[in-house]
């Protein structure tokens, strides 16, 4: 009889764990929908991803004014990094200073001209490699990363004021 007990209550315990993975994955809170769908256009023909002069350097309760209450956030030695449907921005000093913002992947191709999505002048970047096109003292930003490969862009990484 002990026999059998054995692998019944592994099967149990399984069963429970499994079924609490599941459950777990189903509810994680994240908007995924908010982050990949596709921007809208506006008026002018072409929409924005963020609104990068509008958060850049502004306090975390000007940016969740803007953005809204961040998903989660996440506190460092020296900063504390927070993520919002679109954007994931890391505060330094208080401020948003390194904003990373999610392209979509196959939606924004990785060249010059996808600067436009994000507000941003288009230029030939200073530094090009074979995953990332690189501009600095671009709009008064530090540095602006492009991110990705043949699928397109990935993302973009907005550094603010420090390095």
């Amino acid at each position: 009889m002990k026999k059998r007990a054995l692998p019944a209550a592994i099967a149990l315990l399984l069963a429970i764990a499994g079924g609490w993975f599941y459950w777990h994955r189903q509810h994680d809170g994240f908007d995924y929908e908010a982050v990949f769908e596709r921007a809208g256009a506006d008026a002018g023909g072409t929409a924005t991803l963020v609104d990068l002069k509008a958060i850049a350097g502004k306090d975390r309760n000007a940016v969740r004014d803007l953005l809204g209450e961040p998903q989660r956030c996440e506190t460092g030695e020296f900063s504390e990094r927070c993520r919002y449907a679109r954007a994931e921005i890391t505060y330094i000093a208080g401020k948003a200073d390194w904003i990373t913002v999610t392209m979509g992947g196959d939606m924004q191709p990785l060249l010059p001209q996808t600067l436009a999505a994000l507000g941003l002048p288009v230029r030939d970047p200073d530094e090009v490699n074979e995953h990332e096109n690189i501009w600095r003292d671009l709009a008064g930003y530090r540095e602006v990363r492009l991110v990705g490969g043949d699928q397109g862009a990935i993302y973009a990484r907005i550094k603010v004021a420090t390095l």
